[in-house]
């Protein structure tokens, strides 16, 4: 039973890392694509 529960908890740590880096690097072209001297 502990063991399924922590799978369940690996699995979801491993999307929710897969999630942060997309939106981070989402963010990170985002950011880039705009000049820094304007308001976003």
């Amino acid at each position: 039973m502990i063991s399924r529960l922590r799978q369940q908890l690996n699995e979801q740590l491993m999307s929710d890392q897969m999630a942060v880096d997309l939106l981070s690097s989402y963010l990170r072209m985002d950011l880039s694509a705009q000049p820094w001297d304007q308001p976003l």
